[in-house]
């Protein structure tokens, strides 16, 4: 608890005179995104692809499933751009927060670290990768079960009789607290590499040594993490409000980097 107001104590101070840099970089942050989903758009009516666009259905288990080739196609086309674009800038905006809240007062060109060096980029989008697919592949056996229930819903949709119908009922609450379950194992899961974008943006380590040292520091934090993770969720909840979001993002992400420093320093005393 006094780590966590610690924290947050110092985010504020650290943002101090800063605070138009850190909303800079959210606001162009945010603006690339927008910019992809616009051109999406702007492409997608420009060749007359939309999500009513002809594609072909996929069969599924008492029903079908529209499959609109082209705007699948489109998507990803612009998903994927959008990914090799983004993932080294928000690494950019990592390694400013972290000069941030360390004393320093980085420009705002530093969320162009990763642009500086063929090598750099690649490695930043390999490490995401590696993250993500890791991620994804715990996903998907955690939410086995729920898929499993999930497929017995839509089976007893079929059945009418009192026992069905009493059957369904009881598996909508259980399908929702096991899916709910799969989330926090999820999020819990991500936690192990949650140093490892600080100590990539920090040093000049490899994909493979951000991801075991980030696993080593996190050995024994992953509660604490998400508990700093969860006193955050009160000004989350403000996110819808514009204005508030732009003092929420800068301030959560200078208490995490601060944070992160605090494992990085812990994790080489105990090397």
């Amino acid at each position: 608890m006094e780590l966590r107001k610690k924290i947050k104590k110092d985010a504020l101070v650290s943002l101090r005179n800063s605070w138009g840099k850190a909303t800079a970089i959210l606001l162009f942050i945010c603006g690339v995104h927008l910019l992809f989903l616009l051109l999406e758009q702007f492409f997608g009516s420009f060749l007359h692809i939309d999500f009513l666009s002809g594609g072909g259905k996929l069969d599924l288990y008492r029903g079908t499933l529209e499959v609109r080739t082209p705007f699948v196609l489109m998507a990803a086309l612009f998903a994927l751009i959008s990914f090799i674009v983004t993932v080294p800038l928000h690494y950019g905006a990592t390694k400013w927060y972290l000069r941030q809240v360390s004393g320093d007062s980085p420009a705002l060109s530093t969320i162009f670290d990763c642009f500086h060096s063929i090598r750099r980029f690649f490695r930043s989008l390999l490490l995401k990768l590696a993250i993500g697919v890791r991620v994804l592949g715990v996903g998907v056996l955690a939410y086995l079960p729920s898929f499993a229930i999930f497929v017995g819903i839509r089976y007893m949709g079929g059945y009418e009789s009192p026992g069905a119908v009493i059957a369904r009922l009881l598996m909508i609450p259980l399908l929702c607290l096991i899916s709910l379950a799969a989330a926090l194992f999820v999020f819990g899961f991500s936690l192990r590499y949650f140093l490892a974008g600080y100590l990539f943006v920090s040093s000049h380590k490899s994909v493979s040594e951000c991801l075991k040292l980030s696993v080593r520091g996190m050995k024994g934090n992953i509660q604490l993490t998400l508990s700093v993770y969860l006193s955050f969720v009160p000004w989350l909840l403000l996110v819808p409000l514009l204005v508030p979001f732009l003092f929420i993002n800068p301030y959560m992400q200078a208490s995490l980097a601060i944070y992160a420093k605090y494992l990085m320093t812990k994790l080489e005393r105990n090397s």
